[in-house]
């Protein structure tokens, strides 16, 4: 600090002398030019003495002063838009259809394909009594159609097979339209149906063959898809088609 003082009075004088002179207050060779009158100049060439004298002093007074911001010479980012209700339902509805690697379907996607096994013997019997509407299932109409005297335990040409409740994703039974039918033994019969939605995919099979007790009222299945293991099946009955 007493430095600083020190420094910054030998300035003052320094100055003071070089305006005013020795002793009669002017400027040698500048046509007495008077210190009182440009004391701005005199100002000036204090500031500048003290730079050259003390260059850390001046590197102070820069580092206490404010540091102004740099403006940014990027663009500020573009807001974002809006999603519209539209394109997020059109999305959402790629997603659930699995389209691009959408994993989940919708309620529409789940509908069931066609022909159902039932829609198909109905088709080929030409039975349309007891159309309970769309969820009418094949013990539903084995039921309907039992209360109104048409079933029997007994195959026919013509006919149609209904399956009891059983596993292997049978819950409501299923149904198969009976092509042929040969007598094997008293309670024993040689049955060739088709049928589709055997798979839960609506594909058909033609001219299957089995063998169905009557006694027991069961089916063992001897060709097609089910043949590995079509055995012991349950069986409701027989709709006849008169």
């Amino acid at each position: 600090m007493m430095k600083r003082f020190a420094g910054r009075f030998v300035v003052m004088v320094l100055a003071a002398m070089f305006f005013v002179g020795p002793g009669n207050g002017a400027l040698e060779g500048t046509g007495g030019l008077d210190l009182r009158e440009d004391a701005s100049m005199a100002g000036l060439i204090i500031r500048q003495a003290e730079a050259m004298l003390s260059p850390a002093m001046a590197e102070a007074a820069v580092a206490k002063s404010p540091a102004k911001k740099a403006s940014s010479s990027s663009p500020a980012p573009a807001p974002k838009k809006k999603q519209s209700k539209k394109s997020k339902k059109t999305r959402q509805a790629k997603s659930d259809y699995g389209g691009q690697g959408g994993k989940r379907r919708s309620k529409a996607s789940c509908k069931r394909c066609e022909p159902q096994s039932l829609t198909y013997a109905r088709q080929r019997s030409g039975i349309m009594s007891s159309r309970n509407g769309r969820e009418n299932g094949p013990l539903t109409w084995f039921a309907s159609e039992k209360k109104s005297g048409r079933t029997t335990d007994e195959p026919l040409p013509g006919s149609v097979l209904i399956l009891g409740a059983q596993g292997h994703g049978m819950p409501t039974g299923h149904v198969a339209y009976v092509e042929k039918v040969f007598p094997e033994g008293p309670s024993t019969y040689r049955v060739v149906f088709s049928h589709t939605n055997y798979d839960r995919q609506c594909h058909l099979e033609t001219n299957i063959e089995a063998l169905y007790n009557r006694a027991t009222m069961t089916l063992d299945v001897h060709s097609g898809a089910w043949k590995s293991w079509g055995r012991g099946l349950k069986v409701a009955g027989f709709i006849r088609d008169n």
